[in-house]
């Protein structure tokens, strides 16, 4: 079964096209692995721009990137963290991220902490990460 994590937007968004390697919670988890990346119907456009203006994080424009209530990619927790280096991290846990691989955005529900994919969803997921595969693309 992959797990998923929701994130609100454009947070989720910057993992794949702004090198966001770190996911902060106020919970830890003992995870490791492949999870799909969930972006939520809710938006953090305020916080999520003083935070990257705070920390001088050069952004392309995310804007027409940004979708809600999608899967839009996967990526592997490698490690969740109480301090970590990055640029990314906010506490008070901080999961890391690894290997993003980006999927045509498959609409979907969300849902709070990790959970497990629905079975068609996660069918799909694994459809597009064969096709990938099949075109040397890493994962």
């Amino acid at each position: 079964m992959i797990k998923c994590l929701s994130i609100r937007q454009p947070w989720a968004d910057a993992i794949f096209e702004q090198g966001k390697d770190i996911e902060n919670r106020n919970w830890s988890t003992n995870f490791r692995g492949m999870v799909a990346i969930h972006s939520s119907l809710k938006r953090d456009d305020s916080f999520f721009s003083k935070f990257v203006e705070d920390r001088k994080i050069n952004l392309r424009p995310f804007e027409e990137l940004s979708l809600e209530g999608y899967i839009i990619g996967v990526v592997n927790i490698t490690d969740s963290v109480k301090y970590h280096n990055s640029l990314w991290f906010e506490g008070e846990y901080g999961f890391l991220l690894s290997n993003p691989v980006r999927l045509k955005p498959i609409k979907m529900k969300g849902s709070l902490k990790l959970f497990d994919l629905p079975v068609e969803i996660e069918k799909e997921v694994q459809q597009q990460l064969k096709n990938l595969k099949g075109s040397n693309h890493e994962i």
